[in-house]
């Protein structure tokens, strides 16, 4: 079989070239000309095609390409940005997986809310935004405060907060670009990262954000989440809610997810918030790998290619977290080269001594992400506490 990975990102970052294996198949990755050095494989069933920039024309000039001398089977993606990129291409070869109908509910905010809604599943208060003129009708009739994001974002991208006093004339709409406003629900937010075989759960993770969640950084803070105890009520009410979500959204028999939900701390009650149809970022990806000795990417690739549902089958019982050290202002002098904490297995170095930097402007922007595993909830978030305050003191900024 011919197989097409869409693969945007660094391959020793995402570890993008493990996820084939050494078999009869051939796996193509298509990359950004400037990742190439990234890319360097004896692997004699890998092959590398790379696009000068990484968009619709370029992708579908190269996979027309490739299919020219051998038919693509399957043509897989990984990144949030490429999924109605990777439906598109799926339609135009006929190849089998999620078609753009289905993957734009999983990147259109809108269409996304507007859907689950109609089929009875509680959602904050919503309206699109089109223009200045949406924003101040909705202000006019919603009395709270409020969300505005574009319709398709990532990595809580281009957010704005606005209140009842906020001034029309400071809000910057870009051209053409469709939003979305909401209401600000001040529950804590959680991120349930899944992997559905055969239409069944292969696993499921529950985990609390730190803070205010995707709009941390607006405030300067840093991002991070907490696994949730397994053993709890609530625990056992988001499962039964993701299975019942998942009975309402269309989707492929094999798919990752990530889905974020607000949940009211006294009653438990459960505001969908959104979902995509992929792997998590920040360091979700070693969380899973620690807990269930898989890299999800390549056990999704699997499964896709064999119609066959993996085992997955949990390493140890510890929770895990992790942190994002937001960038601060200034030129970035020092970076310690290791924590005095007990508990750390995962530590990734962003920041690059000598660049300047203007703070955060996403979620998943950082110098330093550290993840903790321990026996609770409660002693994993002290420790991820305890790295923050050590990191504030020992990372420094020339401003």
């Amino acid at each position: 079989m011919n197989i097409i990975i869409l693969s945007p990102l660094s391959s020793s970052y995402i570890g993008a070239l493990t996820w084939a294996p050494v078999d009869d198949n051939t796996y193509t990755y298509i990359v950004p000309t400037r990742l190439v050095h990234n890319y360097q494989t004896t692997q004699a069933n890998i092959k590398i095609i790379s696009v000068p920039e990484w968009n619709y024309p370029n992708l579908l000039h190269a996979v027309t390409t490739i299919n020219e001398t051998t038919p693509i089977n399957h043509l897989i993606h990984y990144d949030e940005h490429d999924v109605e990129v990777a439906a598109q291409l799926r339609e135009v070869f006929n190849v089998p997986g999620q078609r753009l109908a289905e993957a734009t509910l999983y990147r259109n905010k809108f269409l996304m809310k507007q859907y689950v809604a109609q089929r009875g599943i509680a959602v904050p208060k919503y309206q699109e935004v089109l223009s200045i003129d949406d924003v101040a009708r909705w202000q006019a009739s919603f009395n709270g405060t409020s969300i505005l994001k574009p319709i398709d974002g990532a990595g809580a991208k281009g957010i704005t907060v606005l209140t009842p006093t906020t001034d029309l004339a400071e809000i910057i709409l870009e051209a053409g670009a469709r939003y979305i406003i909401e209401e600000y629900i001040d529950w804590p937010l959680y991120h349930v990262d899944g992997f559905m075989q055969g239409n069944q759960l292969a696993y499921l993770n529950t985990s609390k954000y730190l803070g205010q969640g995707g709009i941390n950084y607006l405030s300067q803070q840093n991002s991070g989440s907490v696994e949730i105890e397994r053993t709890t009520s609530l625990a056992a009410k988001i499962e039964t809610y993701v299975k019942q979500l998942l009975t309402v959204l269309p989707h492929d028999t094999v798919m990752l997810f990530h889905l974020e939900v607000f949940v009211e701390p006294v009653t438990e009650t459960i505001y969908f918030c959104e979902i995509g149809n992929r792997l998590g970022g920040g360091r979700i990806n070693e969380e899973l790998h620690d807990r269930y000795g898989i890299w999800p990417i390549k056990s999704y690739l699997h499964a896709v290619i064999s119609g066959e549902a993996g085992v997955v089958v949990p390493q140890n019982d510890v929770l895990h977290g992790f942190i994002f050290i937001a960038p601060e202002h200034g030129t970035l002098t020092e970076l310690p080269t290791t924590i005095p904490v007990v508990g750390i297995y995962d530590y990734h170095v962003f920041g690059k001594v000598g660049k300047v930097y203007d703070g955060s402007n996403s979620i998943n922007q950082a110098v330093i992400a550290v993840s903790v595993r321990d026996t609770t909830s409660a002693t994993v978030y002290a420790k991820l506490r305890e790295i923050e305050q050590y990191l504030a003191s020992t990372i420094k900024y020339i401003k």
